[in-house]
């Protein structure tokens, strides 16, 4: 296993999770560390603990929530990351954009999503939801596992999404963003995986990100293609 190690992926999927699993086998107990809200003050105390050698065995390792640093948590960790011990193995998780200079010091891999049918299996054989409603989540989810447990959980927040996937079925724009408000972080990303699988024209993303949240509003009134507007819209929600 390389010493420094980048998994990428959506959301929900258990990059921590197998981030952890992969230095268990590695290495004891005792010789794991994990942070899952990285602070200065925590990466410091990381490569204190990372001078000092194994204590149980010969390798050291730590699983870190890259998404979930502040960037001076990250700007931290790169002088470890260019040279670190030769018995530490450091595995970060995001699923997000990282820095550059983070990047380009790991090895990457990307983690696929769940495929439905592995969703719709935990739904049901492991929450004891319906196979009908499993199914529903699941197709919800976009091969997120966490935010199927999310929609499982919470069936008055499933209906509303439900409600907002029939608005960008319809192309009603205009319904969809005056629907936006009291929004939770699950309606966004569930109606941004939703826009991204319907509208996908090369470009189209790329244009909105360059434009601020009050631009794209005023874009959406405009002519455009339908696929456009979509972005528009995912981009004006996310900001």
């Amino acid at each position: 296993m390389p010493q420094a190690l980048l998994l990428l992926g959506i959301s929900g999927i258990g990059k921590f999770t197998l981030a952890k699993r992969l230095l268990r086998v590695q290495a004891a107990p005792s010789d794991i560390l994990s942070l899952e809200v990285p602070r200065v003050a925590d990466v410091r105390e990381f490569i204190r603990w990372a001078g000092l050698k194994p204590f149980a065995g010969q390798v050291k390792g730590i699983a870190i929530r890259g998404d979930h640093a502040t960037e001076e948590a990250l700007n931290a960790l790169l002088k470890v990351l260019e040279e670190p011990p030769f018995y530490l193995h450091i595995i970060i998780t995001s699923s997000k954009k990282l820095p550059l200079t983070i990047v380009s010091r790991c090895l990457r891999f990307v983690c696929s999503p769940l495929d439905d049918g592995d969703i719709i299996d935990v739904l049901v054989n492991q929450e004891g939801v319906r196979s009908q409603t499993a199914g529903e989540i699941a197709k919800l989810a976009a091969g997120s596992l966490g935010k199927a447990l999310r929609l499982a959980e919470h069936e008055d927040e499933r209906t509303q999404i439900v409600s907002y996937m029939e608005l960008v079925a319809a192309s009603d724009w205009i319904g969809l963003v005056n629907a936006t408000r009291g929004w939770t972080s699950v309606h966004v990303e569930c109606l941004i995986d939703e826009l991204l699988r319907r509208f996908s024209e090369p470009g189209d993303f790329a244009l909105v990100q360059r434009d601020n949240a009050h631009k794209a509003m005023v874009v959406l009134g405009m002519p455009m293609k339908p696929s456009l507007k979509g972005m528009v819209i995912a981009r004006t929600l996310i900001r």
